[in-house]
């Protein structure tokens, strides 16, 4: 019996023996989440990857970064590595290793999504000291979070900082510095992939920038093989980053081909572009399609410098940007232009950029470019708009033109914006705007106090297109010695067509206080020409050149209180013609040559308030109860005034002219006893109770007006710049605002809010 039982338990021993490798064998790796705690600031490799133990040797409990990074790429889960208040030094060299063993620190897909934490960008450094990048990203998810990136030195190669590859990275709160590449992308390059750059993120610092060819602070580019870029900055800084390739740079951003950049709430500043263009960003398309996007919302780029091209932004055969809100301020090229420059450079491309409530303000350009805005078209059957919205461009110089330059081929469009106080230095400058035989349409705009040396103080067009509708022309000046004219607006060649406009207190040592005409063909409707001055020239008002192609016809148009040497109001020498479509007012007519028909025009003061704010957006001269412009004009195809008041009001107690009881000018009288009460409705934006420059007005308010009983007396809605006007009899009145969707009402700071 005791040999059967022993001979039975060696069989129960034996069968065990077989059975348990099968059941014990080991399970598939689970993915789980790890956090990695470095605890030394030395660049020592893992021991072993994988066996979820951060360490540099086994059982010496020692982790660095590098061997957390190893640990964490083969872990399959998400994993978090934290960081202390330290220096984590780089020193461990080598080329061409995936694995993050040496060189640089390699994050591969294979291990999920990767989180590094530190304790703050300043108290959390990692520095590179050797040849080699900081991060290197391969197809992984990456996100840091408050620490430093610095030292990276990749020659040669591109991406000192970080180099992401078909990847994602995120950072919050952390900043990439004094990283060097000798191709692109100093800080980050971005090749196929996400960047992210969030929460007071700071790419490049003061003493400390990121340098490359191209793109000194971030560099992003597309293949078509591998997918679309998109790189998006929100409430972080680009700043202090320099590129050094000719042409192109983008000394703080590179963007070219397919992509999607987006800035919202961020600054980019003080980057340069030392041999090239784009000082703040480079952004542009090496063929019509696939196309890069650009958006910019409610960012600062100020203090770039640039070479040539653009020295706060650069954009080139970009389909269709936008930029709204934000500023961009005190840019400058050395041969360029200072503040934005837009081009469709690409044969057979169309692009168009929106530009919403930006002020663009103390610019500096070169002699080849404009102080703030240049629009130009160098590709063959190509055309670029630029589309300027409740936009401000004020104070910007160069010695070509101080604001806005539009070239061949391009469409310039204003609307209720601003051209302001800029300044055309050089020997053949021009001030507000500089039409160079493209289009330009001017719609509610005021462009006021710029200077020139030599012609077009407000507006130059010379050829090309230029309309100007319901805008003001006022406070302009030419005073170079060898000027040709034209305070307000000069035009030398092509067409110009000025209606329910005012041209008022412009100023020129030459000719042609208010208009100046060599060989263009302008009409003028229903407008007001009045107190220019040609100092030392003629035509004080309007004046045309002795050209068989210098045309001036007007009509329902007033020409008064100029003054020049010869011809006050205006002043023509044939073969020029100064053509009357009848009902004008023309104050003096000395020198003035009228053909045309002149019957009901008629020579006298037509008795003109100062240039005030009457409503509407933009400023204009109110006729006086007892002017002689008073429904006596002809104005058939015009609906509104020049505030957008209705045209025509027959007031009664006059008799009507000839052709019925619209006035004559760019001012409707609405009533001889009445009031005209208004104001303007605005995106109030950073919530102080002001209207500042580039906050845009709000279209479409529903506006009550009541009386003392709150009972309603009238309605009306808000125009498209957030004006709105009621007439009214002597009284007290209330006015009412009816909230939009998504609104709420700013603090008092003036008057009182609506209740």
């Amino acid at each position: 019996m005791k040999n059967k039982l022993s001979r039975y338990t060696f069989y129960l021993i034996l069968m065990l023996a077989l059975i348990l490798p099968i059941n014990s064998s080991p399970s598939l790796p689970t993915a789980y989440a790890a956090t990695l705690t470095v605890n030394d600031t030395g660049d020592g490799a893992d021991a072993v990857p994988g066996d979820g133990v951060c360490e540099t040797a086994p059982g010496n409990s020692t982790c660095t970064l590098r061997a957390a990074i190893m640990e964490a790429n083969a872990l399959p889960g998400a994993d978090t590595i934290n960081l202390g208040s330290n220096t984590y030094t780089l020193n461990v060299g080598g080329a061409g290793d995936d694995s993050a063993a040496t060189g640089d620190l390699d994050i591969i897909s294979t291990g999920g999504n990767i989180t590094i934490v530190g304790a703050g960008p300043g108290a959390t450094i990692i520095d590179n000291t050797t040849n080699d990048r900081v991060f290197h990203i391969i197809g992984a998810n990456v996100e840091f979070r408050d620490l430093t990136i610095q030292g990276g030195n990749i020659n040669p190669g591109s991406g000192g900082g970080i180099y992401n590859q078909v990847g994602s990275v995120t950072l919050r709160n952390t900043v990439v510095r004094d990283n060097s590449a000798s191709l692109n992308g100093g800080g980050i390059f971005n090749q196929f992939g996400t960047v992210n750059i969030l929460e007071n993120s700071q790419i490049g610092a003061a003493g400390f920038p990121n340098t490359a060819q191209r793109g000194g602070g971030i560099y992003t580019q597309y293949s078509s093989a591998q997918g679309t870029n998109v790189v998006n900055i929100d409430s972080s800084t680009v700043a202090a980053n320099t590129a050094s390739a000719t042409p192109d740079g983008g000394g703080g951003i590179y963007a070219v081909d397919d992509g999607d950049l987006t800035i919202t709430d961020s600054t980019i500043s003080s980057n340069q572009a030392t041999n090239g263009a784009g000082g703040g960003i480079f952004a542009r398309n090496t063929v019509a399609t696939p196309a890069t996007s650009f958006t910019m919302t409610d960012t600062t780029v100020s203090n770039n410098s640039s070479a040539s091209g653009g020295a706060g932004i650069h954009l080139q055969d970009i389909d269709s940007p936008a930029i709204s809100g934000g500023a961009i301020t005190g840019n400058t090229s050395s041969g360029g232009t200072g503040g934005l420059h837009v081009e469709a450079a690409l044969n057979n491309n169309s692009i168009s950029l929106s530009v919403t409530g930006t002020t663009i303000d103390g610019n500096t350009g070169a002699a080849s470019g404009a102080g703030g805005v240049a629009n130009l078209v160098t590709g063959t059957n190509s055309d670029s708009e630029l589309i300027l919205t409740s936009a401000v461009v004020d104070g910007n110089t160069a010695p070509l033109v101080g604001g806005v330059y539009n070239g061949t081929n391009g469409t310039l469009t204003l609307q209720t914006t601003t051209i302001s106080n800029n300044d055309g230095t050089g020997a053949s400058s021009n001030g507000g705007v500089f039409n160079d035989s493209g289009t330009a349409n001017v719609t509610d705009t005021t462009i006021s106090g710029n200077t020139a040396t030599f012609g077009g103080g407000g507006i130059h067009s010379n050829g090309g297109t230029l309309t100007v509708t319901t805008s003001t022309i006022n406070g302009n000046s030419v005073s170079g010695g060898g000027a040709i004219g034209g305070g307000g607006i000069a035009i030398t060649g092509g067409t110009a067509d000025i209606i329910n406009s005012t041209v008022s207190g412009n100023t020129t040592t030459a000719s042609g206080g208010g208009i100046y005409n060599d060989t263009g063909d302008i009409a003028i409707d229903s407008a007001t020409v009045a107190f220019n001055q040609a100092n030392s020239g003629n035509g004080g008002g309007i004046f045309n050149t002795a050209d068989a192609g210098s045309t001036i016809d007007f009509g329902n148009t007033i020409l008064s209180n100029n003054t020049a040497a010869t011809g006050p109001d205006c002043a023509n020498t044939a073969p020029g013609t100064l053509v009357s479509l009848d009902y004008n007012i023309i104050q003096d007519e000395t020198a003035c040559t009228i053909t045309g028909t002149t019957t009901n025009n008629q020579n006298v003061d037509p008795q003109l308030d100062p240039l005030g704010s009457n409503g509407g957006p933009t400023d204009t001269h109110r006729l006086q109860p007892t002017s002689a412009a008073i429904d006596q004009g002809n104005c058939p195809a015009l609906a509104n005034d020049q505030r957008g008041l209705t045209r025509p009001v027959d007031i009664g107690t006059i008799t009507d002219g000839p052709a019925g009881f619209c006035d004559i000018g760019a001012y409707e009288v609405q009533s001889l006893t009445d009031a005209l009460i208004g104001d303007f409705v605005g995106d109030d934006t950073d919530g102080d109770g002001n209207q500042d420059p580039g906050e845009s007005g709000i279209a479409g308010v529903t506006v009550n007006l009541l009386d003392p009983s709150d009972t309603l007396l009238d309605t009306t809605t808000t125009l498209a710049d957030g004006s709105y006007s009621f007439t009214v009899a002597n009284g007290t009145y209330r006015i009412q605002f009816v909230l939009p969707g998504g609104y709420v009402f700013s603090p008092q700071d003036q008057g009182g809010d609506d209740t």
